[in-house]
């Protein structure tokens, strides 16, 4: 699946066919290609030109040169995961892992995939994974979801949450449609809270339909006390409107009484604003007006 111009899913050719496709006749070396090793030195050399370098190579001119070189990524698997092991620990390394990675599985996921996967040092293959399965789940959201669910080594890892929310911030849209991917069982708490504070870094407009999404009462309150968790620290009036979605009655109360002291005492008009939230139930507006009239004089 990918967007067509409205932002709608649709199918495309299977990912196994996508791919920076081989130049005719041209004979692939074992042999890092010159633009690549450069980049390498740099690495190596620790050169302050490393990044520069890195920019160049990504959104230089020389387009043909990069085609060949991606092509090259793809089709000697076991080489490249040799040049990016050899490279030392550092801005470039890294830069090349998010952003060299990440293109390449724009045209091949397949190629991609299986080069993040051949990485041994367990830090930089789940560096890697994650930029590939992230840009992937940008481009392809239900191929990819569909087939992180399937394997359970990235099923149950942090990895397949990443990806939800790449999938889920490009698609605000669809988050029900990709979140009918993921296997029940996926959506415990921590999971919820997670894609919940990464929703709320990426694009905060989409929580409400995350939260409208989920099937069951007590994940949509895992994802109200996690909204009203972050906006409860600067924003009480925020964390306020959050915790009126609370389903339960004791735990909505307390938060609400709890949140609307804090806002009075940083600024009281605002927080008498607050009973009059088109989201706070005439019951609680009721209950909060007797409990706060009856701790006003005590204050």
């Amino acid at each position: 699946m990918h967007p067509d111009a409205g932002g709608t899913l649709r199918p495309q050719s299977s990912f196994l066919k996508a791919g920076w496709h081989r130049p005719a006749q041209r004979s692939f070396e074992l042999r890092v290609p010159a633009r690549l090793s450069k980049l390498g030195a740099l690495a190596k050399s620790d050169s302050s030109g490393g990044i520069d370098a890195l920019e160049e190579f990504l959104n230089g001119n020389n387009a043909q040169g990069r085609e060949e070189e991606f092509a090259w990524l793809a089709d000697q698997p076991a080489a490249a995961v040799s040049w990016i092991e050899s490279l030392p620990d550092g801005p470039l390394r890294n830069g090349i892992i998010e952003r060299v990675l990440s293109e390449l599985a724009r045209g091949n996921p397949t190629a991609a995939l299986a080069m993040a996967d051949s990485l041994t040092a367990p830090d930089l293959r789940d560096a890697a994974l994650t930029s590939v399965l992230r840009r992937w789940a940008s481009d392809s959201p239900i191929e990819a979801l569909s087939a992180i669910t399937a394997r359970e080594e990235w099923r149950d890892s942090p990895m397949a949450g990443r990806a939800f929310v790449a999938a889920a911030t490009s698609f605000p849209r669809q988050i029900k449609e990709l979140l009918a991917i993921l296997p029940t069982e996926f959506l415990d708490d921590s999971f919820l809270a997670t894609a919940t504070e990464s929703l709320l870094t990426k694009d905060p407009g989409a929580i409400s339909i995350w939260f409208e999404s989920v099937p069951t009462a007590e994940q949509r309150s895992t994802i109200a006390e996690t909204v009203m968790l972050h906006a409860g620290r600067n924003q009480p009036h925020l964390a306020f409107i959050w915790a009126t979605q609370l389903p339960e009655p004791t735990q909505r109360t307390d938060a609400l009484q709890n949140l609307l002291h804090k806002s009075a005492q940083r600024n009281p008009d605002a927080a008498s604003a607050l009973f009059n939230s088109p989201w706070l139930s005439t019951k609680d507006r009721d209950s909060l007006l007797g409990w706060s009239e009856r701790i006003t004089p005590a204050e």
